[in-house]
């Protein structure tokens, strides 16, 4: 009984020893975990950095998460455009223009970007009809220059200058020459292309020898007739159109033209631009008076206008009753970097048919327009088959911004009703 008795109290004592053993254990790692917690929170808010023995209770803690640095990307150095080299004297200046790197090639009618050298490239001029039941025409948003000038009856023609041709798509419809758009072609030494033409515009271009692309009939000198090969009548304008609003060529035909006509695609070589873009990486202030939307009437049904679109930096045109005068092949409305006009002197011939002479020899007044600003300019021209040149009043060449530019040709009366706001 004795023994059974102290074996007892001997388990209990364990007991007692055993309890005491777990309630440290417990408490321990309850102390150890709020330890843990403690530092933890202190890592945290202090970013992840060492933190010091006196602020973790002797417990020396370092990061043990890896931070990523990313670091700043090079940047490259602003790119230096040279200073343009034109001369130019208190009507206009150039401006830096952020434009990138300056790409392998430009369109010398541009100044843009161009996917080979056109330097020494022969242009095609393209007369192009603008009368009001054959709109819209197709392809007319490809011309680098474009010329407007009366014909008879008060209507106005197109003469869509461009470079890079042989790529082209459809243009048209394509009517008939007058004298005076042949000088025109000739200020760009560009192989002209027409359907047909006046008596006195074929007389010249057999005197003048020409060198052109005809869809109507053969050539006055060599007597090779190339327009099927060149030209073909569009079975879309077919379906809405009278048949003289219809024909069409395109960029492989009018180079097909050419090769079988056996005319050069090589510019004169003494020839010198009229209309020179500045260089890339700048642009041409004027210092001028405002022209933010300029109205050239024609007469009262045959107005052209311009408005200036600030954010993109040309102006929109429109023509007729102020409708946007737009490419039916894109949809896309006309837009011109550059607006050029003309003062020339217009008499009309007085046969039946109202054909006028228009006096693009010798020298006239005239307005440059661009960046909503304009100055007034002076044209000059030796002869009809060289190209003109365009001064400021100061005498120093014209020297434009880069893209589309479009000419308008206008008379005395015209010049005068011409408004700019």
């Amino acid at each position: 009984m004795a023994k059974k008795k102290k074996r007892t109290n001997s388990l209990n004592r364990l007991n007692k020893t055993n309890r005491k053993k777990t309630r440290i254990i417990v408490i321990s790692a309850i102390a150890l975990l709020v330890l843990i917690a403690v530092v933890t929170v202190i890592l945290v808010l202090s970013g992840g950095k060492e933190i010091p023995a006196s602020e973790t209770g002797g417990v020396t803690t370092i990061e043990t998460t890896t931070e990523t640095t990313t670091a700043a990307p090079e940047t490259e150095p602003p790119i230096e455009y040279p200073e343009p080299s034109f001369a130019h004297g208190t009507a206009f200046s150039f401006v830096r223009r952020d434009m990138g790197k300056k790409p392998v090639f430009t369109d010398p009618l541009t100044g843009l970007e161009a996917d080979q050298d056109l330097s020494s490239f022969r242009p095609v001029a393209i007369m192009i009809n603008n009368i009001e039941q054959a709109m819209p025409q197709v392809g007319i948003s490809n011309g680098d220059i474009v010329y407007e000038c009366l014909a008879e009856g008060g209507i106005t023609r197109l003469l869509m200058v461009t470079r890079n041709y042989e790529n082209l798509g459809t243009v048209g419809s394509i009517r008939s020459s007058r004298e005076y758009y042949i000088d025109f072609a000739k200020n760009h030494d560009a192989i002209y292309v027409h359907a047909g033409g006046s008596e006195e515009a074929y007389a010249q271009m057999k005197s003048r020898q020409i060198e052109h692309l005809d869809g109507v009939n053969a050539d006055p000198i060599s007597g090779k007739n190339i327009s099927d090969t060149v030209f073909y009548r569009d079975p879309e304008r077919l379906k809405t159109m009278s048949k003289e609003h219809t024909m069409v060529t395109t960029g492989a035909r009018m180079a097909d033209g050419i090769l079988e006509m056996g005319y050069s695609t090589v510019l004169r070589e003494d020839f010198t631009e009229p209309v020179v873009p500045v260089d890339w990486g700048w642009s041409v202030s004027l210092n001028g008076e405002d022209a933010t939307h300029v109205k050239i009437p024609y007469n009262s049904k045959r107005i052209s206008e311009y408005e200036y679109d600030e954010m993109r930096g040309s102006y929109l045109r429109y023509q007729y009753d102020h409708q946007r005068h737009i490419d039916g092949t894109t949809n896309a409305q006309l837009s011109f970097e550059n607006i050029v006009i003309l003062e020339m002197s217009h008499r009309d011939t007085g046969d039946d048919k109202g054909h006028l002479v228009i006096e693009t020899v010798g020298e006239g007044d005239g307005w440059f327009i661009t960046g909503g600003k304009r100055i007034p300019i002076r044209w000059a021209k030796p002869s009809q088959d060289l190209e003109m040149t365009l001064s400021d009043m100061e005498g120093n060449p014209i020297i434009v911004n880069q893209g589309k530019t479009v000419i308008n040709i206008v008379s005395n009366t015209i010049n005068s009703s011409v408004t700019f706001n």
